[in-house]
């Protein structure tokens, strides 16, 4: 049934009333009402303004009535007037020339990293001054903070400290997984090497593990929005730090946009590979540190990417080779080519070796440099040598003590000391007696101390009483007249001569130095001394200083094995004039005579009874003012070289710089380490030659023309050059060079042995005590201590030095090792650096720190950080993503240049293998990127410590890092063990001392 009109409309009263209620039909007709009245008002009061401003003008035109403000407007008129300009404070740092370089700085920050999204929303300038004055007041807190920073110290223990510590970490982790994995027993797979690493680090932080921050992305942005709000505080104004809006996005700026995005590129061990490179990029790739990284390499990858950069290399070379002729192809392409095919068969060989499943220390034993050779090839050493050599005598007493013989060793190198500080006693009595002839003072050297330590030597190993360990067995007169030269006789240097000559030839006996030569640590010295290397190794790939994988046949300076063999060879002087360029340019014009040298070739040297050596020749040419030309030869011997050297560094400052080629101290006439001094000593004669160089050392080319002059050498004061090189660069001599270097130096220098122990030795006490006697500490605990703990912190004075040189120690691991004469022969160096140049060394360390951090040096870094982001005041575009393989190969070339670079002095004196394997140390901690953020923080919280030394950053760092489960553990751990010792009744107090202790 359908409902009406009308229907519907009582539906819909009903409704309305039962839903507003009966006076609901009143109220809407007086809304109505009330709206058609105010819209009457509204439109009369606008009406009757109108007529009113009609009439006042009409009455009046030139007044003209402004709008009112009202409401709303009265808030956002003022708003939109706008200052005619902010001013700011230009001034930063105290330093014109560093706040130039940050204002333009700030300046292209704001414009392309602020501006672009500001402007977007406003127009009004007050945000951006205010952003900008903060900005401000932080750098200037900053400056202001770092004055204050005792940078030396800072640099060179600090920051060296932590780094070292870092890598006895990492080398202490690495040494215990390696030992887990060795173990035939063990059920469960090996520990993760990061998990060890941070296990080491509760123990050696003191409760401080950064696991968390290094390993998850979520607490490492936690910990950096803590820390920036700390800094937000103490740096920016308090009105601005309270602004909870302004101070939440300066924090996460800071710590999103700026903090960690830092970390995430200085800890991608690709762009440190990339930093070492740009770091050494003027120092040669020399291709035995080339072969040697490929054959060292433990993954595939690196392999394939090598491979594939080789392949593309021979292809373009046989490309190259097609379109020349048959002569440039036999002198150019065709040694390339051969360069190449090795080398990728040295890559394949690796790689053959990788998947059989041999490990990486395996390998470095009997790769193809290191494979033992037959017995009639390997180097004789004789026994003078070894007893000389630092590497060589470690290793001979690794085998006499396994044959029970170590006490000849140590008793001939006790007498040489002995004779060391006897021969100085005595040349100062012997001065102090002419002194003495002069004046009526009595002589200040007691010489009972002479005999009372040649007393305590003959106790010590030649005395029935001596202990089993050092007695030294010698025929019974023998000792007797040794004993009674040493009550009865007076006191000299050579007391124990007889015994000591006694001694050498017992050394010499078939059960000891014989036998040592045929045993397996006589191949592990030869290998470390580097004279395992066949020396046919570098014609297969050209004898050049350095290799190019990639470069064109111009770039290539690979040679052909033709030249190679023709090496060493005599020539005629129309060889010489016909095969080489011409030894002079044309006749100068200004009417000077100018001189010019060439490094020639070489001739071995063999004279009756001496040692062979090598004669260099040098061709000469002068050229007098009217053009006439005179040519001759001059043959020099190395040494005669080095004492020019010494001769040019002691009177010219300026070129303290300038490199000679280091010294070898065996397989020193090779024929490819010939020609590679060849090279650089023709690179030497040139620098001295240079007309920039004479001009500005005046009366240093009479020096040199004496040098080129025909005939013998005067060495002027060549000797005692070469006597005072030793004492400054002492990494290539034995004991008894040293012996000599010290007796030569002044009194007031060294007096004895004895006399120039100090603060040094005492360090080195420390770690010799804990390392290598049977008390203390063992060695892993020493491990979990940092570096510097063996430093006493009242003993300040050489810090700097000795820090540096426990680095050393650390790096090539040389305390570790379990070699009497080592340890001794590093005690004695670092007390005759102290001792003769301590001061010297320190100051210029304070020097290299002050000059790092003058406002000229800030001045650049801070242009450098400007050039790198914005190159020509542009913004620089974002870094090309990198292909793996690259990074691959940026890997094995990093690794290459850091063995090119390592000194030929230090693998001299510490032996190849250890300064190999420290560098492979060093590179695989650098390869890690958890292992790099852990040494980044603890450098970044290091750097907030001592800039806010008053603010107890310490104990907010432990604090932050108080969430690690491995502190956790470590304090339920301790707190069980508490709870035990209480269960036992030992005193509260006393478990409180104990833990403070800890």
């Amino acid at each position: 049934m359908e409902l009406s009109s009308a229907g519907w409309v009582g539906l819909g009263v009903v409704l309305f009333l039962t839903t507003f209620g009966i006076l609901s039909p009143v109220l809407l007709v007086f809304y109505l009402a009330a709206f058609i009245a105010g819209g009457l008002i509204i439109l009369y009061n606008f009406h009757v303004k109108k007529e009113s401003e009609m009439e006042m003008d009409r009455s009046t035109p030139a007044t003209q009535l402004d709008d009112a403000h009202i409401g709303v407007q009265q808030v956002v008129e003022p708003m939109r007037d706008k200052p005619s300009s902010y001013k700011s404070d230009k001034r930063l740092t105290g330093a014109n020339i560093i706040d130039g370089e940050l204002q333009e700085v700030l300046e292209s920050a704001f414009r392309d990293y602020i501006h672009p999204w500001y402007y977007s929303l406003s127009s009004h300038q007050q945000f951006l001054y205010e952003i900008r004055q903060s900005t401000q007041s932080i750098i200037i807190t900053l400056a202001t903070k770092s004055k204050e920073v005792d940078w030396e110290k800072f640099f060179t223990k600090k920051l060296v400290d932590d780094f070292a510590s870092h890598l006895r970490l990492f080398r202490t982790a690495q040494e215990k997984v390696r030992k887990w994995e060795q173990k035939e027993d063990a059920q469960e797979s090996p520990p993760d090497l990061e998990s060890v690493f941070f296990d080491l680090e509760v123990e050696m932080e003191n409760d401080i593990c950064r696991d968390l921050i290094c390993t998850s992305e979520a607490k490492e942005t936690e910990y950096l929005q803590n820390v920036s709000e700390v800094l937000l505080f103490l740096l920016i104004p308090e009105k601005d730090f309270h602004s909870k809006p302004f101070r939440f996005l300066m924090r996460e700026i800071l710590a999103c946009n700026v903090i960690k995005p830092l970390v995430e590129r200085i800890t991608d061990p690709d762009y440190i590979n990339q930093t070492i490179i740009w770091a050494v990029k003027d120092m040669p790739f020399t291709t035995e540190a080339f072969l040697t990284v490929v054959k060292m390499c433990t993954t595939i990858e690196e392999l394939d990417a090598m491979i594939e950069i080789i392949d593309q290399e021979i292809f373009r070379q046989r490309s190259r080779d097609a379109n020349k002729t048959q002569r440039d192809r036999a002198s150019d392409s065709k040694q390339q080519l051969k360069s190449l095919e090795y080398v990728r068969k040295v890559c394949l060989d690796t790689i053959d070796r990788i998947l059989s499943g041999e490990d990486i220390d395996t390998g470095e034993e009997v790769d193809e440099e290191d494979r033992p050779l037959p017995a009639q090839k390997l180097y004789s050493l004789p026994i003078d040598i070894v007893l000389v050599n630092s590497i060589a005598v470690s290793h001979f007493i690794d085998f006499m003590r396994d044959v029970g013989g170590q006490s000849y060793v140590f008793f001939y190198h006790t007498v040489e000391a002995y004779r060391v500080m006897a021969e100085q006693q005595l040349n100062v009595v012997q001065l102090q007696k002419l002194e003495n002839d002069r004046s009526s003072h009595q002589p200040k050297v007691d010489l009972e101390r002479l005999r009372a330590a040649a007393l305590n030597i003959y106790q010590e190993y030649l005395s029935d009483d001596a202990s089993t360990g050092n007695q030294v067995r010698l025929d019974s007169n023998l000792l007797k007249r040794t004993y009674q030269r040493i009550k009865m006789g007076q006191p000299s240097a050579s007391v124990f001569d007889e015994a000591q000559k006694k001694a050498l030839e017992v050394l010499q006996e078939e059960r000891f130095f014989p036998a040592f030569k045929k045993s397996p640590l006589y191949i592990k010295c030869l290998a470390e001394l580097d004279l395992l290397k066949d020396d046919s190794l570098d014609s297969r790939l050209g004898d050049d200083e350095s290799i190019q994988i990639d470069s064109s046949p111009e770039n290539s300076n690979m040679g052909s094995s033709e030249d190679i063999s023709s090496i060493g060879s005599q020539g005629s002087a129309d060889h010489i004039e016909h095969n080489q360029a011409p030894l002079l340019s044309p006749p100068p014009t200004d009417g000077k005579p100018v001189i010019m040298a060439r490094m020639g070739q070489s001739t071995m040297v063999r004279e009756k009874g001496e040692t062979p050596y090598t004669l260099y020749t040098i061709n000469v040419a002068r050229v007098d003012g009217q053009g006439q030309q005179e040519i001759w030869d001059v043959y020099r011997r190395f040494s005669e070289f080095h004492d020019l050297h010494m001769c040019l560094t002691e009177k010219f400052e300026s070129l303290k710089g300038l490199s000679l080629p280091s010294k070898r101290a065996f397989n020193n006439t090779s024929r490819s380490f010939v020609q590679k001094r060849i090279k650089a000593l023709n690179a030497y004669i040139q620098t001295l030659l240079n007309p920039d160089v004479l001009a500005t050392n005046p009366g240093m080319l009479p020096i040199v023309c004496n040098f080129l002059e025909p005939g013998v050498y005067n060495r002027g004061k060549g000797m005692l050059a070469r006597r005072m090189d030793t004492l400054v660069n002492p990494l290539k001599t034995g004991v008894r060079n040293v012996a000599h270097t010290v007796k030569n130096v002044p009194s007031n220098l060294v007096d004895g042995v004895t006399m120039v122990s100090d603060k040094m030795t005492d360090t080195m006490n420390d770690i010799s005590k804990v390392v290598f006697s049977g008390t203390g500490k063992p060695a892993d605990q020493l491990d979990l201590d940092r570096v510097s703990a063996v430093i006493h912190p009242e003993d300040d004075d050489n810090i700097p030095l000795r820090i540096m040189l426990l680095l050393m120690d650390e790096i090539f691991d040389l305390k570790q090792r379990d070699q009497w004469l080592r340890r001794q022969l590093v005690m004695v160096l670092r007390q005759i650096i102290k001792a003769a140049f301590g001061n010297k060394i320190n100051r210029q360390i304070v020097d290299s720190v002050e000059h790092f951090t003058s406002a000229e040096q800030v001045t650049e870094y801070v242009k450098m950080f400007k050039d790198s982001f914005w190159p020509g005041g542009i913004l620089a575009e974002p870094t090309p993503v990198r292909e793996d393989s690259v990074k691959l190969r940026t890997r094995v070339a990093t690794k290459g240049k850091m063995f090119s670079g390592i000194p030929d002095e230090l693998k001299n004196f510490i032996g190849t293998e250890t300064t190999r394997r420290g560098t492979v140390r060093v590179f695989d901690m650098l390869q890690n990127p958890t292992f790099n953020k852990r040494l980044f923080y603890v450098y970044f919280e290091g750097l907030l410590e001592v800039l806010f030394p008053e603010n107890k950053f310490r104990n907010i760092f432990h604090k932050l890092h108080s969430q690690s489960p491995r502190i956790r553990a470590r304090r339920e751990k301790r707190r069980l063990k508490e709870d035990t010792q209480s269960l036992r009744g030992e005193p509260v107090q006393q478990r409180r001392v104990r833990g403070y202790t800890r």
